[in-house]
C-alpha cells in the first residue's frame, strides 16, 4: 500500500524508469521530508528486519525505512522461519500506519485547504 501511495502521488510524476521502492523514495525524499539515508532500504532477511524493529524509534523517517526493508523482504517471500512477537508486530503496524498517513499528507495535497491558506 505504501509503495502504491508513493508511485501514484499527485506531486511528482515518477515515470516508467522508477520501478523500485528505493527509487521512488529517493525521488520523493524532499516531499516526504526524509534524508538520503532513509531511502537506502536494500534487500534483507526477516530476522535482520526484526532486529532493526526491536531498536526502532517510531519516527516517520525510521518508520519509512523499516517498512521499505519489510516490503523488500516479505514482498518476495512470505515463508520465513522467523516469528514476530507482539511488540515487533505492534511496532511494524504503527510504522506502516505512520508512513502511509505521512505519504498521503505530503503527496496528496488538498486543493481546498491550499486555497483557504492562500486567501489568508
Amino acid at each position: 500500500m505504501f509503495e502504491s501511495l508513493l508511485k501514484e502521488n499527485r506531486r511528482v510524476v515518477l515515470g516508467k524508469n522508477v520501478k523500485k521502492l528505493s527509487q521512488a523514495l529517493t525521488k520523493l525524499k524532499t516531499y516526504l521530508n526524509i534524508k538520503e539515508e532513509h531511502t537506502r532500504i536494500g534487500n534483507i532477511n526477516l530476522s535482520d528486519v526484526l532486529s532493526d524493529v526491536d531498536n526502532l524509534k517510531l519516527e516517520i523517517p525510521n518508520s519509512i525505512k523499516i517498512i521499505g526493508k519489510l516490503r523488500n523482504t516479505i514482498g518476495h517471500n512470505l515463508v520465513w522461519k522467523t516469528e514476530l512477537d507482539n511488540n515487533q508486530f505492534e511496532k511494524l503496524f504503527y510504522a506502516v500506519a505512520f508512513s502511509c498517513f505521512h505519504a498521503v499528507n505530503c503527496l496528496y495535497p488538498n486543493k481546498e485547504l491550499e486555497n483557504t491558506k492562500s486567501k489568508n
